[in-house]
C-alpha cells in the first residue's frame, strides 16, 4: 500500500485516541528503555580515567607513564597497584586524564587509586576519587535508543491507525457503533450523582444508629463499661 491516509475523515476520534494510546505506550517503553541503557552504560569498560591533580613544576606530557599507588597508611610507602600513561592535562581544571591502566589485580580499575607518581617525583594524593569515561558518551547511547524507540512507535501508530486496512475498518466501525450509543444527559448525570450521594449518607447514617443502639444495649446490661 501506497503511503498515506486510508479512508480520511472517517472513524476520526476513535483513530486519534488509538493513535494517543501508542504514543503514551511508547513514551512508557522509552523511559523504560532509558533506564535500562543507562545499566548498560555504566558496565561498558572505562578507556579513560579524569583525577584531580596539581603540579607544581613541569606539566605531565601525554604520553608519559604513570605509576598508580594505593591507599596509604601513616609511615608505610602506599604500594604500587597499577601503571598507566597520560593521555592530557588541564592544568587550569587541575584534571589529569590517564589511559592504558594496567593494575596488579588485572581489573584495570584505575579507581582504586589514592595517589599517582610521575617519574621519579613523590607521590601525589589524589583530592577524590578518579571517575571513568566510556569511549562512547553513554548519554549518546541513552538518546539513541529512546529514539529508536520513539521512531519504532511513531511507525507503529501511523501503520495501524492510517495504513492497514483491517484495523482501519475495526476502528470505523467501533466509532460508528460509538455514535449509536444512548449517552447520558448532564442532567441525568447530575440526578445518579445526586441519588449515589443521598444514598450513601443514609446508608453511613444507619449504620451509625445500628452501631449506636448496640452500644447502648450493651453498656445497658453491663457488658461494656465506660
Amino acid at each position: 500500500m501506497a503511503i498515506g491516509l486510508y479512508k480520511p475523515g472517517q472513524g476520526y476520534w476513535v483513530r486519534v485516541l488509538t493513535a494517543t494510546l501508542i504514543g503514551v505506550l511508547t513514551l512508557a517503553a522509552s523511559a523504560w528503555m532509558y533506564k535500562q541503557m543507562e545499566l548498560v552504560a555504566s558496565k561498558m569498560p572505562r578507556s579513560v580515567w579524569a583525577m584531580p591533580f596539581s603540579q607544581g613544576g613541569t606539566a605531565p606530557a601525554p604520553g608519559e607513564s604513570v605509576k598508580l599507588l594505593g591507599k596509604s597508611l601513616p609511615g608505610v610507602i602506599p604500594a604500587e597497584i597499577g601503571t598507566a600513561t597520560v593521555d592530557s592535562f588541564n592544568a587550569g581544571a587541575g584534571e589529569l586524564r590517564i589511559k592504558n591502566v594496567s593494575t596488579t589485580d588485572g581489573s584495570n580499575d584505575a579507581s582504586l587509586a589514592a595517589s599517582i607518581k610521575i617519574g621519579a617525583g613523590n607521590p601525589i594524593t589524589l583530592g577524590r576519587q578518579p571517575q571513568g569515561m566510556a569511549s562512547i558518551d553513554p548519554r549518546l547511547i541513552q538518546g539513541v535508543a529512546m529514539a529508536v524507540v520513539l521512531l519504532l512507535g511513531a511507525i507503529l501508530a501511523y501503520y495501524f491507525v492510517a495504513m492497514h486496512q483491517k484495523f482501519v475498518d475495526f476502528l470505523i466501525a467501533t466509532d460508528g457503533e460509538m455514535k449509536k450509543v444512548n449517552w447520558s444527559t448532564q442532567k441525568d448525570i447530575r440526578m445518579s450523582t445526586m441519588v449515589v450521594i443521598f444514598a450513601s449518607v443514609m446508608l453511613a447514617a444507619s449504620l451509625f444508629a445500628v452501631d449506636f443502639a448496640f452500644q447502648w444495649f450493651f453498656k445497658a446490661i453491663g457488658i461494656l463499661v465506660g
